[in-house]
């Protein structure tokens, strides 16, 4: 390989890595089982549930169901290969903050026995919120000034498949009924599966 080839990989790989690390901390809010909420999938259909890893290829430690209805809200805090890192299996600071039933299931449950473990990147998904019809941009990277390649006119449940910082890479429906992949900025994320964002 020549000199100047050699020198354009290098730059290439450098310029990669660190883009790849402006994305830490991760700090996306989704949820597990966004079939349910999208409609294309009930509750009594998720059999053996979803994998929960002790590491990213390691070894599964925990086939997660749904809720009586939904999924479960999960914070996304790192990613890895094919895998996102959560913070635990329903948000911690969710139970805090709404005290009563859910502080006493995070005390008492499974739940809080599974912090700080890996799920399959798009196993989780979230709601948009142009609640009023806005139309949503998704962009190439996770920046407001890359390139719009599409749009998402209506409220809906899509599928996270990437996280870089508080942006989620998610797939999507245009008004075309065409699916779209882009950056979502979380402006217009919803990671609670039952309930509208204000």
């Amino acid at each position: 390989m020549k000199k100047g080839a050699f020198l354009i990989v290098c730059i290439i790989l450098v310029l990669s890595c660190s883009n790849r690390d402006n994305c830490k901390p991760i700090d996306v809010f989704a949820f597990t089982h966004y079939q349910i909420n999208e409609g294309s999938m009930k509750v009594k259909d998720f059999i053996s549930g979803i994998k929960v890893f002790d590491k990213p290829n390691g070894s599964i430690i925990f086939n997660l169901p749904p809720d009586d209805e939904a999924g479960w809200g999960v914070v996304l805090i790192d990613e890895e290969d094919n895998y996102f890192k959560i913070e635990n299996i329903w948000s911690q600071e969710y139970a805090k903050s709404h005290g009563g039933y859910w502080a006493n299931v995070w005390k008492k449950n499974w739940m809080s026995g599974y912090q700080y473990v890996w799920i399959e990147k798009g196993t989780v998904g979230l709601n948009t919120t142009n609640y009023q019809g806005e139309l949503i941009n998704l962009y190439k990277n996770p920046d407001e000034t890359s390139q719009v390649v599409g749009q998402l006119d209506k409220e809906q449940t899509v599928k996270v498949l990437d996280a870089c910082g508080q942006w989620a890479y998610i797939e999507g429906t245009t008004k075309n009924n065409k699916k779209v992949r882009g950056w979502l900025s979380k402006k217009w994320q919803c990671g609670d599966p039952y309930s509208p964002c204000s």
